[in-house]
């Protein structure tokens, strides 16, 4: 099977045998982690801390790595993205429509003030 896996990719853990005989390099099975650095056919993966030993960076084959599905937060920022339009001048305008209140609505207050946050961060890079 061809995976290709980029830095920055959130990857899930998936061999049990790997983690078996050696739980101090590699994860459990479902562990999610970042990919930090990519070479020809394994990656430098980021696991949560206490998942592995040492400072939990560890190489992992592409064949034991895959693509983590996106969490709801990420697919809300994803959504609100979409909201974003770039206004003439260059500067960030947000267009709230029924679907976009629907979502600012049901996230709790902190988690709606970092996700525009983190837009309108992105749209001035």
């Amino acid at each position: 099977m061809n995976r290709t896996f980029k830095k920055g990719d959130k990857v899930i853990f998936n061999d049990a045998e790997l983690h078996r005989n050696n739980p101090e390099y590699f994860p459990a099975v479902g562990t999610v982690g970042i990919i930090t650095m990519v070479d020809e056919e394994t990656a430098e993966v980021s696991w949560h801390k206490g998942s592995t030993s040492k400072h939990d960076i560890w190489w992992a084959a592409f064949e034991c790595l895959e693509h983590a599905p996106p969490s709801p937060l990420e697919i809300a920022l994803n959504r609100l993205r979409g909201l974003i339009r770039k206004h003439k001048y260059g500067g960030p305008i947000m267009y709230i429509n029924p679907f976009a209140a629907g979502v600012l609505v049901t996230l709790f207050a902190e988690a709606v003030l970092i996700i525009v946050s983190a837009i309108i961060k992105s749209h001035k890079n």
